[in-house]
C-alpha cells in the first residue's frame, strides 16, 4: 500500500471522478476526508443524479479504511474552512508530516 498513513481530501467525492479517484486512494492504503454537497439520500440532488458522500465513505470503510463525509461546499469558506480541520483530525503522531497528505480538489 503506497499511500499507508497518508490522509487524502477529496472534494466532488459523491459521485463520478471524485468517487472513484476516493476509491481508489483508499485501495492504495490512504484514510480519505469526502468532501461534497450530497451527503445522505434526503438530499436534493440525489432526484436527478444518484450517490452521496455516505456511499462512498461506507465502502472505503469496507476496505479497512478511515473515512469521514463532510457536507461542504467549496465556494463557502466557513465549509472549506471546516473540511481543513476534518483532514487535521486524521493527523496522527505517525503522519503528522503536511508533505504526506494529499489535497485533491
Amino acid at each position: 500500500m503506497r499511500l499507508e498513513n497518508q490522509v487524502a481530501i477529496v472534494t466532488g467525492a459523491s459521485r463520478g471522478m471524485g468517487a472513484e479517484i476516493a476509491l481508489i486512494l483508499a485501495r492504495e492504503g490512504a484514510d480519505v476526508v469526502l468532501a461534497a454537497r450530497t451527503v445522505a439520500d434526503e438530499d436534493v440532488a440525489l432526484k436527478t443524479r444518484p450517490g452521496t458522500i455516505s456511499d462512498v465513505a461506507a465502502k472505503i470503510r469496507a476496505m479497512g479504511r478511515r473515512a469521514v463525509p463532510v457536507k461542504t461546499d467549496v465556494g463557502v469558506k466557513k465549509d472549506c474552512e471546516r473540511l481543513a480541520g476534518c483532514g487535521k483530525g486524521f493527523l496522527t503522531p505517525d503522519n503528522v508530516d503536511p508533505r504526506r497528505t494529499l489535497v485533491i480538489v
